[in-house]
Formats: C-alpha cells, sequence, structure tokens
C-alpha cells in the first residue's frame, strides 16, 4: 500500500492542507485569472485534467503532454485543444501545482494537497 511507504514526518507537514476530496472544476475555478470570452469552469476543467494525468505519471514536470487533446467550447462541442492553450494550461497548473507544494496553510481549496498529489510530492 503506498500510504505505508510515507514518512510520518511528510505526511504531518502537509496535515493542517490536506484536501480529503479530490481536487474539482469548480474550485480550480476560483483561482484562474479571468480571460474574455472564455468560461472559467471550461478552463479549470482542463486544467484540473492536466494534473490528473500528470499525477498518474512518472513524469518528475508538467508538460503539454499531459493536457487533454479534446475540450468542449463555450457550446458544449467537442473542439481540439489548440497548442497555444495547451502551454497556457500548462503553465496554469504548474501554478497550482506550486502552490499545492508550499507547507504554508491556505484557504484556497484548489490548493489544498490532494492525495495523489502528496504522493507525487513525496517523491519529488
Amino acid at each position: 500500500m503506498i500510504n505505508s511507504t510515507f514518512p510520518l514526518s511528510f505526511c504531518r507537514s502537509y496535515k493542517h492542507k490536506l484536501n480529503l476530496g479530490s481536487l474539482t472544476s469548480y474550485l480550480v475555478s476560483y483561482v484562474l485569472s479571468n480571460r474574455k470570452g472564455q468560461s472559467p469552469f471550461i478552463r479549470a476543467k482542463t486544467v484540473v485534467q492536466t494534473l490528473a494525468a500528470f499525477f498518474a505519471s512518472a513524469d518528475a514536470a508538467i508538460t503539454v503532454e499531459h493536457t487533454p487533446i479534446w475540450c468542449k467550447n463555450n457550446k458544449g462541442i467537442n473542439v481540439l485543444v489548440e497548442e497555444r492553450e495547451k502551454h497556457i494550461i500548462v503553465e496554469e497548473a504548474k501554478q497550482i501545482w506550486a502552490k499545492m507544494k508550499m507547507r504554508s496553510p491556505t484557504t484556497d481549496m484548489a490548493h489544498r494537497m490532494t492525495h495523489d498529489g502528496r504522493f507525487l510530492g513525496f517523491l519529488i
């Protein structure tokens, strides 16, 4: 079991910052900056998908390889995620991941450490 491999001191260092649930698009949408013409919720969903792909990978850094290929636009139609948009998604995911790794307390639920992130934080 993965949890048994964590040093107790590491687990305690994030105790005050754990997100007992999962990271949701709803939570992430509150910490993203507004961009004209884009739904914050749709953008947040792509960032959450990117973080989930990163957490499930063996990679040390978030890259465009972790971003989704498709997303729904404001009209609910599946569209390809443009390369330029993928780089923006990666930067937003990196910002959230950096804040998740900080051990200082936070009131933003999107910046709290998730179970998957805690394991990666231990490895990195």
